[in-house]
């Protein structure tokens, strides 16, 4: 039997140098490792999230995890939150 494949959207810009976005990375990681699970983390730029087009994409997701910082595009923001509720994508906003 093969272990689910879990893809956790990340809407934010990721900057190494925020404590937070390092313990975003770390805690989706250390639950991976709890659950034996196959996770893919990926963080997504809230400017490419501008249009509902590119929301569209996020569809491929098993849930997203709101993550923002200082430099995100709030519109892009609004957009993930939008798609993941008309989506019915399980969301989580930090």
């Amino acid at each position: 039997m093969s272990a689910l494949k879990i893809q956790i959207g990340i809407i934010g810009d990721f900057d190494a140098t925020r404590p937070s976005h390092l313990a975003t990375n770390n805690a989706l990681i250390h639950a991976a490792e709890l659950t034996s699970g196959d996770f893919e983390i990926c963080w997504l730029p809230t400017r490419k999230l501008e249009t509902d087009e590119s929301c569209t994409a996020l569809q491929s997701y098993s849930g997203l995890w709101g993550a923002p910082g200082d430099h995100d595009s709030s519109l892009g923001m609004i957009n993930a939150i939008r798609a993941a509720r008309e989506q019915n994508i399980p969301y989580l906003g930090t």
